[in-house]
């Protein structure tokens, strides 16, 4: 039996949660605190009791006709004693059921993207990705032309940055929206924007205001600065790359890059769809991964 999940299974989904994705209890609570709520996770019950679940999170997709309300679908888990046996291929098919085919998703691995292509999903947007290295910043321009990163200049800018807060979300919109938006892309609400910015804290990352103008969302992870999304011209971001490594321990930086840079990216990611997106053309950087 397939029905949305109520406040009275929480325990149970956190229990598949941590079984599966096996997160410390603490950002598990913190989903559940922050973000759940009924009629967004869907489960399959089996003696009235949860074993497999998946959560949708509202979007918007900017069609060159219109706007169309799509779903992403997140924490996809079955309990190990009950995998093998097609529920989660059942919630994913209800899922697309009830939202006529407006889902899509971001594969962890190679197996998981086969497992979602065998249930109906086309790879559609490519998230690209440049890492620079530390010692790429101090190399002379005429080499930096030569690994095609000629926008990171021998001159150093610095830029006024801000912190901006979940009750910023409206403004973190704004921005995003006005810079990023374009056919093919795929629109936030604001309460998920309040809950990325909340989660990206939580996990030790932050959410910047630069200048006053640009919104960058960083994360630090095994010495690694991640920019999971940023709304800055090509030439300003490498310059904000120069100044976070700078200013900090990490040794390189990993950007997710906007559709108009002209960086050559060197890194790539899938997302997978239910419904039609030219491949390669559409936006959808900030992921919850």
């Amino acid at each position: 039996m397939i029905q949305f999940a109520d406040n009275t299974m929480v325990e149970q989904l956190k229990k598949i949660w941590k079984e599966c994705f096996h997160d410390e209890d603490s950002y598990i609570d913190f989903f559940f605190g922050e973000y759940f709520h009924e009629e967004s996770t869907l489960v399959y019950l089996i003696d009235k009791k949860p074993v497999s679940m998946l959560t949708l999170m509202p979007a918007k997709l900017h069609e060159k006709n219109g706007v169309r309300k799509v779903y992403y679908v997140y924490a996809v888990a079955t309990l190990p004693e009950a995998q093998g046996k097609g529920y989660s291929s059942k919630l994913l098919n209800y899922a697309n059921e009830i939202t006529k085919n407006s889902t899509f998703l971001q594969p962890a691995t190679k197996v998981l993207e086969n497992f979602y292509e065998r249930n109906g999903y086309s790879s559609t947007i490519i998230r690209k990705m440049i890492r620079i290295k530390r010692e790429q910043l101090v190399l002379e321009e005429k080499t930096q032309m030569e690994l095609k990163a000629a926008t990171i200049t021998t001159e150093s800018k610095r830029f006024a940055i801000k912190e901006l807060r979940s009750e910023d979300s409206s403004l973190y919109k704004k921005i995003r929206d006005g810079r990023l938006s374009a056919t093919n892309y795929i629109e936030w609400e604001e309460y998920e924007l309040d809950y990325a910015i909340k989660e990206n804290a939580f996990t030790g990352g932050k959410t910047l205001l630069i200048d006053d103008s640009y919104i960058v969302m960083v994360r630090e992870y095994e010495d690694v600065l991640y920019i999971r999304e940023h709304t800055m011209p090509s030439n300003l971001i490498m310059e904000l790359v120069r100044q976070l490594l700078t200013d900090s321990n990490m040794q390189e930086c990993s950007v997710h890059l906007v559709r108009t840079d002209n960086l050559q990216a060197n890194e790539t990611q899938t997302i997978m769809s239910r419904f039609p997106v030219e491949r390669g053309k559409g936006y959808f950087n900030l992921a919850f991964e």
